[in-house]
């Protein structure tokens, strides 16, 4: 994600995978460091994380399917975990819709790129 401004691994976490924990900025959430919590990471094939935050809590899933050797499509579920996550989301309306869709659309386009110089 470009707007992402810092990763830190917690509690000694040194490769990604479940039971993995970070503190995460972003640059559009300016209220508080993001705790997350990877519960399955499978590298070209599935992520999916939990971000605790004093917004709530939400739980992103990415699934990746490769279309063809240069082609990934990426299906996104975002589950809001608290009623204040789901109260946020409400008021934030198509702005957060608009930056999930361009996330999503990053991981699809780093893919595709990792995909490419794989088969070049």
């Amino acid at each position: 994600m470009d707007d992402l401004t810092d990763v830190k691994p917690e509690d000694g976490t040194t490769a990604p995978g479940p039971g993995a924990r970070y503190r995460a900025s972003q640059a559009w959430w300016r209220f508080d460091n993001q705790r997350l919590t990877i519960h399955d990471h499978q590298p070209n094939e599935r992520l999916t994380y939990s971000a605790e935050t004093t917004g709530g809590g939400v739980t992103f899933e990415y699934t990746l399917r490769q279309v063809d050797e240069r082609h990934v499509a990426v299906h996104f579920l975002l589950r809001m975990d608290s009623t204040f996550a789901k109260v946020n989301a409400s008021m934030s309306g198509p702005l957060l819709e608009k930056k999930l869709n361009a996330e999503a659309a990053q991981l699809r386009d780093y893919c595709e790129a990792q995909a490419s110089t794989r088969t070049a």
